[in-house]
């Protein structure tokens, strides 16, 4: 890998639609951060200072020279680069609590006692959250009212939040929503006719069977998947190698990069392995069923409906988002995603998404995983989305690297968004994961009548 290097950057364009709903006029100084080092990897982003109206340029070392110019351009606020900036995490010591109303998502508040909540216990949530030093939210909502709502930030305000992997499961509504339109005819069909770039040439005839249901449950068996160290599995190729991340990142077709791959033999399409990259191929399907790109399609019929107007979701230069991470969101934004599912698919008596969609959804897909990770219980997958269960309370959840959670719990109509500073290598997404599960989310169970 050659020597890292700072590059100067090549644009930043001025959005100032993007503030409308803050009321707030950005800074004229531009603030370069240098964020975490990864793979040898130096990322330098650009934002304006407060609320970002400009381009947000990602840069990758060589990266830069081959790609930028013609692929990632990024429209959000600063918080973007506070959120890789875990070298600057905050001391979570005391959260800091914001009352203030957002324009743009717009919640009524209630008491933990109103809401029929335990408050020994949640408080001994809101306690354990506390001492979670890369934490920088908490948001607890039952029963459609905001029962908590806590923040540790550079700024102390809930600015978009990078949600990780989270958004895989934003994707999938946003599939869900393209086929209850009828813009993809089901989750069963067939992905050839969406790639005939790639199916024109030769390739193993096999992947004319993937379907959009085997990408929203990782069964494609496409040989490009996350962490394979998790298996034994010898014929299962990690994006992350050494060598391939910098192939996947600077090829041309990046996004379609996972259908080149051989299929992974050594097991079957019952079988899930975790995949990032192949998740990219669902917004590409969402972009050539519905000539929108993700933006504008989320912007009609799942964000703008909901009132979500600030945000940020990484593209390529032919308008690909990427479906498996890189979608920035407020965690009052998020929260008001949850509570439209608690609510069945509908937002102020219009239906955003089908029941049908989300029963599938929430339905165990996936009988078995060849990488999975080690969580403190008993999880299955749906379509993108996890499921759980404590203290017989089924549970659905979003889950991002480092901290990223949307916790769905139907039966007490209640909901729990946290966001996190991630590591910059990784080592503790785990650790910090399972101690926002066993100490957040169990103990918000706890406060919640006991069901038998």
């Amino acid at each position: 890998m050659k020597n890292l290097v700072l590059i100067s950057l090549f644009s930043l364009i001025s959005l100032p639609n993007m503030l409308k709903a803050d009321n707030e006029t950005p800074s004229a100084k531009c603030q370069v951060y240098k964020t975490c080092s990864k793979q040898g990897f130096v990322e330098i982003f650009s934002v304006w200072d407060l609320w970002n109206s400009g381009s947000l340029n990602i840069s990758h070392d060589e990266w830069v020279t081959k790609q930028l110019e013609k692929h990632f351009k990024v429209f959000a606020c600063d918080e973007v680069a506070a959120a890789c900036e875990s070298d600057r995490a905050p001391n979570t010591q005391h959260f800091l609590e914001k009352y203030t109303t957002l324009p743009e998502v717009e919640w009524e508040r209630n008491t933990p006692k109103e809401s029929g909540l335990n408050s020994i216990a949640l408080e001994m949530a809101i306690s354990e959250a506390s001492q979670i030093s890369h934490l920088r939210s908490l948001l607890i909502v039952t029963n459609g009212k905001l029962v908590v709502e806590k923040y540790c930030s550079r700024k102390n305000d809930p600015r978009p939040q990078h949600l990780q992997s989270v958004t895989k499961s934003i994707t999938s509504l946003l599939i869900g929503i393209a086929i209850d339109k009828g813009f993809i005819k089901s989750e069963n069909e067939v992905i050839k006719p969406y790639f005939p770039e790639y199916f024109s040439k030769p390739h193993d005839e096999r992947k004319e069977k993937i379907t959009i249901q085997q990408l929203l449950t990782m069964t494609s068996r496409l040989n490009f998947v996350d962490n394979p160290t998790y298996t034994s599995y010898k014929d299962i190729n990690s994006w992350w190698d050494p060598g391939r991340w910098e192939e996947y990142w600077y090829s041309d077709n990046y996004l379609d990069r996972p259908l080149e791959d051989d299929l992974v033999e050594s097991i079957d399409d019952q079988v899930a392995i975790y995949s990032t990259p192949s998740c990219n191929l669902l917004t590409t399907i969402l972009r050539k069923s519905t000539n929108m790109t993700t933006k504008e399609f989320a912007d009609q019929y799942l964000f703008g409906p909901l009132g979500i107007k600030n945000y940020a979701w990484i593209h390529d230069s032919a308008n690909n988002y990427i479906g498996g991470h890189t979608l920035f969101l407020r965690p009052r934004a998020l929260a008001r995603i949850g509570q439209l599912i608690l609510d069945g698919g509908k937002f102020e008596d219009q239906e955003i998404i089908s029941q049908d969609w989300l029963k599938k959804s929430f339905s165990v897909s996936v009988p078995k995983w060849v990488n999975m990770v080690d969580v403190p219980q008993k999880v299955d997958y749906g379509y993108l989305w996890w499921l759980g269960e404590y203290k017989n309370y089924k549970y659905q959840f979003a889950w991002g690297h480092g901290g990223q959670f949307l916790f769905l719990i139907p039966d007490a109509n209640t909901l729990i968004v946290t966001t996190a500073y991630p590591d910059p290598d990784g080592t503790t997404h785990w650790e910090k994961s399972q101690r926002i599960i066993k100490n957040i989310m169990h103990n918000v169970i706890k406060a919640l009548p006991d069901k038998n």
